[in-house]
């Protein structure tokens, strides 16, 4: 019985391992979307500098 008791702790924490690893992986893509996000409005700023003419 002891043992089954303790194969159901390691299980639950391996669960909550996942469930922190699935969170790092969210925090992961949210930063990916603001740096594509930067990137885009850097990209935006560029070409409406190239774009302005000089006066």
């Amino acid at each position: 019985m002891a043992l089954q008791v303790d194969a159901l702790a390691l299980q639950v924490d391996a669960l909550v391992l996942q469930v922190d690893a699935l969170a790092l992986q969210v925090d992961a893509l949210t930063l990916q979307v603001d740096a594509l996000a930067l990137q885009v409005k850097m990209w935006g700023s560029f070409r409406r500098l190239l774009c302005t003419p000089y006066q």
